[in-house]
C-alpha cells in the first residue's frame, strides 16, 4: 500500500512535466504557423505605439494565403509592382523590404532568397559588415539602379527610413520564423520596439501594404 501511494505523486509530477513541454511546443508553433492577418498586426502595435491609427494599419495589411511563404509574397510582389514600370528608367524603388531579426538572420535569408529565380538580388540593410552610411549613400544615388527586394533589420532600417525610395505597390514584410529561442522582429525586445517606430512612421507616409509570412528555415 505505501508503494502505490507513492507512485501517485511520481504521476502527477510527470503529467505536468508533460504538459508544460506540450504547451511550449504548442508556442512555438503557434508562432511559425501566424497568418498575422490585418487584426493581429493592430493588436500587436497598439501598446508600442501611442496615438497610431491601428485601423489604418489593419486595412492595409495583406494576410499570407495558407501555405505561402515569404518567397511567394515577394515574388508577388515584384510580379504586380513591375505592371506598368517605365523600363526605360533605372530601377530605383524597392518593391519588398524583409524585415528579420538579426542580422545573422538577415544575412541568411538573403543568401537563400537569391537562390530563387524571382529574386536575383537582394539589397542588404543590415548591420554585418555594412555600415549606415554607405548604405544610405547607395539608396539615395539616383543614377545608380537599385535591386527591387531588401532584406533589412528593424533597427538598420529605422535608421536609413528617410533614404529608402520605395517603389509602387511597395510592402513591408516581416519574417515570422522563430530563432532558436523562439524570437521574431514582433517579439525580440530591441527588434519589435525599433520594428514598431518603422511601422508607425510609414503608416503615416506611405501607402505601402505590411504583411509578416515566413522567411523559411
Amino acid at each position: 500500500g505505501a508503494e502505490l501511494a507513492g507512485a501517485a505523486p511520481a504521476d502527477a509530477a510527470g503529467t505536468k512535466k508533460k504538459k508544460k513541454k506540450q504547451k511550449k511546443k504548442r508556442k512555438f508553433e503557434d508562432l511559425a504557423d501566424c497568418a498575422w492577418a490585418g487584426g493581429d498586426w493592430a493588436k500587436w502595435l497598439a501598446p508600442l505605439a501611442d496615438g497610431v491609427d491601428t485601423g489604418a494599419l489593419e486595412r492595409r495589411v495583406y494576410a499570407p494565403a495558407a501555405g505561402e511563404g515569404a518567397g511567394d509574397v515577394i515574388a508577388n510582389c515584384v510580379r504586380r509592382a513591375s505592371k506598368g514600370r517605365d523600363r526605360a528608367a533605372p530601377p530605383r524603388g524597392l518593391d519588398v523590404v524583409l524585415v528579420c531579426a538579426s542580422a545573422k538572420r538577415a544575412a541568411d535569408v538573403a543568401k537563400t532568397l537569391r537562390k530563387q529565380k524571382q529574386v536575383p538580388e537582394v539589397l542588404k540593410l543590415f548591420g554585418k559588415h555594412l555600415k549606415a552610411a554607405d548604405q544610405a549613400a547607395q539608396l539615395e544615388d539616383a543614377a545608380k539602379p537599385l535591386p527591387r527586394v531588401a532584406v533589412a533589420t528593424p533597427a538598420r532600417l529605422e535608421v536609413l527610413l528617410d533614404s529608402v525610395p520605395w517603389g509602387r505597390n511597395a510592402t513591408l514584410l516581416v519574417d515570422t520564423r522563430p530563432d532558436g529561442k523562439n524570437y521574431t522582429p514582433f517579439t525580440l525586445p530591441d527588434a519589435k520596439a525599433a520594428l514598431a517606430r518603422v511601422v508607425a512612421a510609414l503608416l503615416g507616409s506611405t501607402d505601402l501594404a505590411f504583411c509578416a509570412a515566413d522567411a523559411g528555415p
